[in-house]
């Protein structure tokens, strides 16, 4: 199965495309430009052990299960870039905040029980009206959409409570394709 492309691609705020750069950190051919800038290097850390499990996956075909890669890409492609930070309800002294790609990746692991819909991107965006997530999806053919997409709103809504101290108040879902 290929990697689907986003509909618009990442870019860093140096202009380097994230695509571009994650293909240079597979082939160990990082450019004078994407070593010494600082939002390459810190792309290029947080996304190394991925690459670097995608790079044994392909080294070692028989040891790995054969969708390996395109779950490491999937990932790779849903954690994008960020650096916001959200704060957390904390009624301690002083401010607690999360990364949203943190954030973003709990809630997805909070999706993974549901059966028929596979979460990929997972935008948070903290508006006036409150934390808005924003979710792409694929769902298996035959999956009932609606009484799934119920369940993935639940589970976020009771993961961002439980484990964020969120109150959400919105979850888009966009299905974009059907395997």
């Amino acid at each position: 199965m290929a990697v689907d492309q986003p509909d618009e691609p990442d870019r860093l705020p140096c202009g380097t495309m994230l695509d571009t750069l994650l293909a240079h950190l597979r082939a160990d051919t990082l450019n004078e430009h994407e070593q010494h800038c600082p939002h390459c290097r810190s792309a290029a850390a947080r996304h190394r052990s991925l690459v670097d499990a995608a790079a044994a996956a392909e080294r070692d075909q028989a040891g790995a299960p054969p969708e390996l890669l395109d779950r490491v890409m999937r990932v790779v492609r849903a954690e994008g870039r960020s650096a916001d930070l959200i704060p957390l309800n904390d009624p301690g002294p002083g401010a607690t905040r999360v990364r949203d790609t943190t954030a973003a990746r709990i809630l997805r692991a909070a999706c993974e029980p549901v059966e028929g819909i596979d979460v990929g991107r997972c935008r948070i965006a903290d508006t006036e009206d409150g934390i808005v997530v924003t979710m792409t999806a694929r769902a298996v053919a035959g999956t009932p959409i609606p009484e799934a997409t119920r369940e993935i709103r639940r589970a976020v809504l009771a993961s961002a409570r439980d484990q964020l101290g969120w109150t959400i108040a919105r979850v888009d879902i966009e299905i974009i394709d059907v395997e």
